[in-house]
């Protein structure tokens, strides 16, 4: 959990300075997947929804998002439409089920962050899941990361 919340700065500085440097302007369509040229030999993808208008207070959109994420998170999680009490959640749990009879285990841990500018709210998350065990095997090795933000801001001041 340390190394999760730990790589969240990280995170939303480097998407924080890839938005800025290219601009969201560049994204003509209101939904793109690209693959950015790889900075390390972990393969990514990233996928965008771009959207100019939204009829609803970008604030408004950041706290029910923030609300949405932190519900199971924090105890006494405050109702939707209150100003959130934390700006950074963690959970990490095992799910256990059984397919066609034999034992499966993952493991997952998330780690998420809110930056509220006064233009601007950016929620990031991050995670990373790992199978434990798999028809009655313990496994090792396998795993999935994955790194997820949300930006917010008017199109135009008063917009």
């Amino acid at each position: 959990m340390t190394r999760l919340h730990g790589g969240l700065d990280q995170l939303y500085a480097e998407t924080d300075r890839v938005l800025l440097s290219n601009g969201l302007g560049v994204i003509t369509s209101p939904s793109s997947q690209t693959n950015f040229k790889w900075i390390t030999d972990t393969v990514s993808h990233i996928e965008s929804l771009y959207s100019r208008i939204i009829p609803f207070d970008y604030k408004a959109v950041g706290n029910a998002s923030w609300h949405e994420m932190t519900k199971n998170y924090v105890e006494s999680a405050v109702q939707c439409g209150q100003e959130a009490k934390v700006a950074a959640v963690s959970q990490d749990f095992t799910l256990e089920l059984e397919e066609d009879g034999s034992p499966v285990k993952i493991q997952f841990r998330y780690a998420g962050k809110r930056i509220a500018d006064p233009y601007r709210e950016v929620l990031v998350v991050s995670g990373h899941s790992q199978l434990l065990e798999a028809f009655g095997a313990v496994v090792s090795g396998i795993h999935f990361e994955e790194k997820h933000w949300l930006v917010l801001s008017e199109l135009s001041p008063g917009v």
